[in-house]
């Protein structure tokens, strides 16, 4: 499959969307779509085996492969199975609606409950609360980006399942409470046995990877959204601000206002 570049990518997503669509359909194993938008891109993150055919090229997709479409793509699937289709159409203001990219499809590996909850949590603040549900958007656009540099994402060795789901707990919890011995049974391995795993992969606790991912989220949010500063304290579930003014300059020598002016 061609690929847009990363600098390409970069200067795509340098503007928050505007999103049309964000659905998530359950759909049947004889079921198929066939549709064309020529102003809007689509991202489909898929949790099943189908056949994509975009503008005649067919794909094999499986659990875990996502899909970048830019608008004017022939799309047309075909399922396997009774699936849950998680599909978004959005549009890059500013971005020239003649200049024609390729399609990207890749696997998200060990990142893709990561990304599904992401999405279903975009889904759900669609309706009620359309400013946050697209920062959280354009933040997992960046986010898709950085999976492709494998610059600020944490890569996992498949060398040890239990760490990989621990980190995927957290990973889809830095928005809620999270307690140790819950990701230590996640695991499946001891308290001992986990820690040494992290210090090995990580170099740090495990109480040390959680506040730095939610650190990571908390700055990115902060550069890259115009979400409200509390509501971004809350996403890393932290709303005294007063704690999380003192956790951005523990990470950071700044204030959480002074980490977003130097965006």
């Amino acid at each position: 499959m061609n690929t847009i570049n990363n600098a390409v990518l970069n200067n795509l997503f340098s503007v928050c969307p505007e999103i049309k669509l964000l659905n998530i359909r359950l759909l049947g194993p004889h079921d198929t779509m066939l549709y064309n938008m020529p102003r809007f891109w689509a991202l489909n993150i898929y949790d099943y085996d189908a056949e994509v055919i975009l503008d005649g090229n067919a794909f094999q997709v499986r659990r875990g492969y996502i899909c970048l479409m830019p608008p004017g793509t022939t799309r047309r699937f075909k399922l396997k199975e009774l699936s849950l289709h998680r599909v978004a159409h959005f549009r890059l203001p500013g971005a020239s609606g003649n200049t024609k990219y390729p399609p990207i499809i890749f696997d998200s590996g060990t990142k893709r409950e990561y990304f599904i909850s992401r999405f279903d949590q975009t889904v759900r603040n669609h309706a009620t609360f359309q400013n946050k549900a697209r920062s959280f958007f354009w933040t997992l656009l960046w986010e898709l980006t950085e999976l492709r540099t494998a610059e600020n994402f944490p890569q996992l060795d498949i060398v040890h399942p239990e760490l990989e789901r621990a980190v995927m707990l957290i990973e889809k919890n830095l928005s809620a409470p999270l307690k140790i011995e819950d990701i230590v049974k996640t695991s499946g391995l001891s308290h001992n046995q986990l820690i040494r795993l992290f210090q090995q992969r990580f170099k740090c606790s495990i109480i040390g990877y959680v506040r730095s991912r939610r650190a990571t989220l908390a700055e990115n949010l902060l550069r890259n959204t115009n979400m409200r500063i509390k509501e971004i304290a809350a996403e890393i579930d932290m709303p005294d601000l007063q704690r999380f003014n003192k956790f951005i300059r523990e990470f950071f020598n700044c204030s959480p206002r002074q980490l977003r002016k130097h965006q």
